[in-house]
């Protein structure tokens, strides 16, 4: 795989987002940590889209610099740079595991404010 070979910061922010996942999954019902998940989740899929905007200029170089026809073209940029696609399906899918860890934070923060009332 691409990712493994040209760049290991690659497989690095794709482990530490899988962490951040697992760790979530296992129901972390502790602010503090489901802040902290969020915050390393948040991170992590900003350097992913650092590196799928790396993976779009590469794409984007093939379809440029080809002789062939747009179409051809294409699918040569979809074989030589699979992680913007990959990348992209990620970052996608984390937005929503985000948005599922801010829900969650929100219901604890007006728990707690409840309770202290």
């Amino acid at each position: 795989m691409v990712w493994e070979t040209k760049n290991k910061s690659m497989v690095d922010i794709l482990n530490k987002i899988t962490e951040s996942i697992k760790n979530y999954e296992n129901g972390e019902w502790q602010l503090d940590k489901l802040i902290k998940i969020r915050k390393d989740l948040s991170v992590n899929l900003y350097f992913l889209s650092v590196e799928n905007g790396y993976a779009f200029q590469r794409w984007n170089s093939i379809i440029y610099n080809s002789k062939d026809s747009v179409a051809r073209a294409t699918v040569e940029a979809n074989e030589k740079v699979p992680e913007l696609r990959m990348s992209r399906k990620i970052i996608e899918t984390g937005r929503g595991v985000n948005i599922a860890l801010s829900s969650d934070i929100n219901a604890l923060l007006k728990e707690i404010i409840t309770i202290k009332q």
